[in-house]
């Protein structure tokens, strides 16, 4: 790293992330397209994230003294990371006292309170944050067409001891005014893992989910040309040739998907990819462009295999559904991974059977086993007592998807028992060849073709890695 001094108008901090595999580690999505609309503002912006590394706030120091930024952006993006977003906000506060600081991102919309009480932030961004933090910076710097802060909208600040909440912005309806991130702004070389978000939004209301919370219930869509100025910026200028797309339901639709993957094949872009999408959202013609366009995997949340328990979580899909998604996803040649949910509200270890009894009759290539989970956002959070959930352990840092320690339970299933569950589960599915990773291996090169994982693990079939 250069130790000269440098300046910057703007320092974009990431924190780091418990629990989470290395191979799953990319360039923040939300910070780089935040950086990407300052720069093209005629700002400077700079992009530090302690996942890669390392959560060393004396190391933070050198870097900040080193660019010298005018303001410091921390983001406060998923709950398992709160706590150490809160450590790098006061880490700052303390020891750059001048440079104003702003959070923003999912946490700092679910629970800012604490973030500008005990954090003593100045300033925190709800919602989409591009076009707010863009006229923060022009207020906090000066600039003569700034608008006051009481004009700026999705902005939390302090005034007078009081705490200001600006009315929110609407959604930003068109994708394409933003520019492409700009993952320059971090080490990209560092990168294990590669990823682009096509949309915004999701119109289905799944309990166990936040995304409608921060997104909203409708869906944005990029267009495809835009998307495909991404994937080919991908290709051309980073070298990567295998990334995921994360969009909650990526075949929504058709006629954009269908665009994008003739772009794929027409552009002659040299890129295998996962996505993940709904069982009841794909069909023979679109599972024939997908494979055709270099889609090698596609993700289906299943959660369960009865009836009742995909009511009660409004998942609004039917197990005979579920069962044709994947069955026809291997048909076309894709690998089929899933998801399921141990200690959903009324579910017994009977119930939880007759998941594993589908999972070994429809083999889908790697089985995710989630404990329930209930982040702030969710429905499972907000009527927690009603649907019989309990945390139990309260610190976020300790949380992570991992069956072997979950960190909630429920009146039908306590904690201990949903890591037995899970454990039943692997050996049951063992006898049917399946290979059991934690998210602690080093995964990136065994492309097991059966897989079942009780946490985090990176697709098996999609490298992510760059091409040299």
């Amino acid at each position: 790293m250069n130790s000269t001094t440098e300046h910057t108008d703007v320092f974009l901090i990431q924190p780091p992330y418990p629990g989470l595999s290395f191979e799953t580690t990319n360039v923040p999505l939300g910070l780089s397209w935040i950086s990407a609309v300052l720069k093209r503002a005629g700002f400077t912006a700079r992009g530090y994230d302690l996942q890669v590394e390392g959560m060393d706030l004396e190391k933070l120091g050198k870097r900040i003294k080193q660019v010298q930024p005018k303001i410091v952006g921390v983001q406060f993006h998923g709950q398992v990371s709160f706590n150490h977003s809160m450590d790098v906000v006061k880490y700052v506060r303390k020891n750059f006292p001048g440079v104003p600081i702003v959070t923003g991102g999912q946490q700092a919309t679910f629970r800012p309170m604490p973030i500008l009480e005990e954090g003593g932030v100045g300033f925190l961004v709800q919602g989409e944050g591009e076009f707010v933090m863009l006229e923060l910076v022009k207020h906090l710097l000066g600039l003569p067409d700034a608008k006051p802060l009481d004009a700026i909208p999705s902005l939390m600040y302090r005034r007078n001891g009081a705490i200001i909440a600006n009315a929110r912005a609407p959604r930003i309806e068109d994708l394409d005014s933003i520019p492409l991130p700009d993952r320059d702004a971090f080490d990209w070389q560092k990168y294990p893992q590669w990823v682009i978000m096509t949309s915004r939004g999701c119109p289905f209301r799944c309990a166990f989910c936040s995304s409608t919370s921060f997104w909203g219930n409708t869906v944005r869509f990029r267009s495809a040309e835009n998307v495909l100025a991404e994937m080919q910026q991908l290709v051309e200028k980073y070298e990567v040739t295998s990334f995921l797309i994360l969009d909650d339901t990526f075949t929504l639709n058709k006629p954009r998907l269908e665009k994008i993957c003739q772009g794929i094949i027409d552009r002659k872009l040299p890129i295998t990819w996962g996505c993940g999408t709904r069982t009841d959202q794909i069909d023979e013609k679109a599972l024939g462009w997908l494979k055709a366009a270099g889609c090698v995997e596609i993700s289906f949340g299943l959660e369960t295999a009865n009836p009742a328990s995909l009511e009660l979580i409004k998942k609004d899909v039917s197990v005979e559904q579920q069962r044709q998604g994947i069955l026809l996803t291997k048909q076309a040649g894709l690998q089929a991974r899933v998801s399921v949910m141990i200690g959903l509200p009324h579910e017994s270890r009977a119930e939880i059977k007759n998941t594993l009894d589908f999972l070994i009759e429809t083999e889908p290539n790697e089985i995710q086993i989630y404990p329930i989970m209930p982040y702030d956002g969710t429905t499972f959070h907000s009527e927690m007592d009603h649907l019989g959930i309990t945390i139990c352990n309260p610190n976020f840092s300790d949380w992570s998807k991992d069956s072997m320690h979950p960190i909630a339970e429920t009146r039908w299933l306590s904690r201990q028992q949903i890591t037995e569950v899970a454990m039943e589960m692997v050996t049951r599915l063992a006898e049917h060849g399946y290979t059991h990773m934690t998210g602690k291996e080093d995964v990136g090169k065994q492309k097991l073709d059966k897989v079942v994982s009780t946490g985090l693990t990176p697709f098996q079939l999609v490298e992510s890695y760059r091409a040299n």
